[in-house]
């Protein structure tokens, strides 16, 4: 069965008008009687140039945000911390840091798993090296090795920043 030209306005006419510019804007995947109905809603509704820029501008605006949240957020200060002088109680709930790295994941912060991957491994690495190799001195060794991942996480940090500044120009990474 075909769908009538009065068949896809009335289709159109349920939709905002976010969607309805977004599957304008991909109008090569249609019909040409759906193009027209498309076209005649959207005329309808007083829809101009001007309405599609701004929708074209804020899909822009969310991808851009969105590869910054990827690629740019990182821990903050506290957060790299808890990672690495708490990992010995991470490991004791396994399952529920995989729970919550998957949660971290599917909302985009790639960068802030990565970096709490960095602290706990290196939390244990510098406290099963302390233990074997100065066991009296175990506790201030580990707490002390902090500043190893930190050091690293700092020079990766200024990277980033240079590619975000050769992304975006000169501004910072304060989101």
């Amino acid at each position: 069965m075909q769908l009538t030209k009065e068949d896809f306005k009335d289709i159109y006419k349920t939709l905002g008008n976010n969607d309805l510019l977004n599957m304008f804007l991909s109008r090569s995947q249609y019909t040409s009687i759906a193009i027209e109905a498309m076209t005649e809603e959207i005329n309808s509704r007083g829809l101009n140039q001007e309405d599609l820029e701004g929708f074209l501008q804020d899909k822009v605006i969310e991808k851009d945000e969105f590869f910054q949240r990827v690629n740019f957020k990182e821990l903050i200060f506290i957060e790299k911390l808890t990672y690495y002088y708490l990992s010995v109680i991470v490991l004791g709930f396994m399952f529920f840091f995989s729970w919550l790295a998957s949660e971290t994941s599917r909302q985009g912060y790639k960068l802030k798993i990565k970096q709490a991957q960095l602290y706990v491994t290196s939390s244990l690495i510098f406290l099963i090296l302390a233990d074997w190799i100065f066991p009296e001195y175990e506790l201030y060794i580990w707490a002390a090795g902090f500043v190893i991942p930190l050091y690293f996480n700092f020079k990766s940090t200024k990277k980033r920043q240079q590619e975000f500044d050769r992304i975006y120009g000169k501004a910072t990474i304060n989101k």
